[in-house]
């Protein structure tokens, strides 16, 4: 089955710019949405160590971590200051004192990113299942596992197992990493909005002025897909990584006891347990596609070992079932 991407929403802005909302459905429909679809079946892999395939198997699900705390510190920065510094320009470039107004309410807005009452969760996985890169940084050195995870459009996120639980508004996308193209995407982007919102104006002043308040209210409507840019945006040194990234937005005072924390090296991270979940015959099942063993474990043993333990899985009771017959393999190669 095929993925197709879905938007992403942060800020609700309380009425809507028609003009704006075209450009907006436009862009996404055209020219991002596709970048993040997936016609064939879409496997993709999480390098974790034992521990982590343990908790993942057992529960069925995966830990997306708040987004200020990613492996790499300057890494929303990153995709932050490269769409600063295009709105900056085009702001420079505008004569108009309401867009002026307008660019600037989208720049303040952007720049607010984790400071709204929204929080961001992120969870990595990677295109490719045997990277040694990701071996040795993510799974022991080699000697932990990755598992393949199958996503399509009708796979389900939940964040509570129990009898009045909702699905999750959990989206998926493709890392981009050519600094060239990230500057066309944004580039594109903004120049839809300004020239929109300039039809915008002009069709307003047609017929008796601009609404109050209208260049902010409109700056927040159009910096959602501002914000979904700079999540998927990433330094071109990290190309090899081949990443795709599951994200969770929600406002900061929706049920916080979902937010869970763990501690590394002194310091608090909050996570956000997420079941993934495919409905086959009206059960839920987990869709585990496979487990690769690191190269510096020994294949023979540990797939041995690894079968009882699905096979142990996928006969307990569990609200999310697991398929017994999933496919495990080694590196093919090892280190030592």
């Amino acid at each position: 089955m095929s993925y197709k991407a879905k938007p992403i929403f942060f800020l609700n802005p309380v009425r809507s710019t028609p003009q704006l909302k075209e450009a907006m459905t436009s862009f996404l429909d055209e020219v991002w949405l596709p970048m993040h679809s997936y016609d064939d079946e879409l496997v993709l892999f999480h390098y974790t160590n034992l521990e982590g395939l343990k908790g993942i198997i057992n529960s069925r699900s995966i830990w997306l971590t708040h987004s200020s705390t990613l492996n790499d510190p300057s890494e929303l920065e990153y995709g932050k200051n490269l769409i600063l510094s295009i709105l900056e320009n085009v702001k420079s470039n505008e004569s108009n004192s309401t867009m002026k107004i307008f660019l600037d309410g989208l720049i303040t807005n952007f720049s607010a990113f984790n400071l709204f009452p929204y929080n961001t969760y992120v969870a990595s996985f990677c295109e490719l299942d045997n990277l040694l890169s990701q071996w040795r940084i993510y799974a022991s050195r080699g000697s932990g596992y990755n598992i393949g995870i199958k996503f399509n459009s009708d796979t389900i996120f939940y964040h509570e197992l129990h009898e009045n639980e909702k699905e999750s508004y959990v989206i998926l996308r493709k890392i981009i990493y050519n600094a060239d193209k990230q500057n066309e995407i944004v580039s594109n982007y903004v120049s839809s909005i300004v020239s929109s919102a300039k039809e915008a104006i002009n069709w307003f002043n047609e017929r008796g002025g601009l609404p109050e308040a209208w260049e902010s209210i409109a700056a927040i409507e159009a910096v959602d897909i501002l914000f979904d840019l700079m999540l998927s945006f990433k330094n071109p040194a990290f190309l090899e990584e081949n990443e795709w990234r599951l994200i969770k937005v929600m406002q900061s005072n929706y049920k916080p006891y979902l937010i869970r924390f763990r501690e590394i090296e002194g310091k608090l991270i909050p996570y956000l347990n997420t079941y993934i979940a495919d409905i086959k015959n009206s059960k839920l099942f987990f869709p585990i596609y496979s487990i690769k063993i690191g190269p510096m474990l020994d294949e023979n043993s540990y797939k041995s070992i690894l079968e009882v333990f699905i096979n142990n899985q996928a006969a307990l009771n569990h609200k999310i079932g697991i398929n017994p017959n999933v496919k495990i393999t080694g590196a093919g190669y090892s280190l030592r």
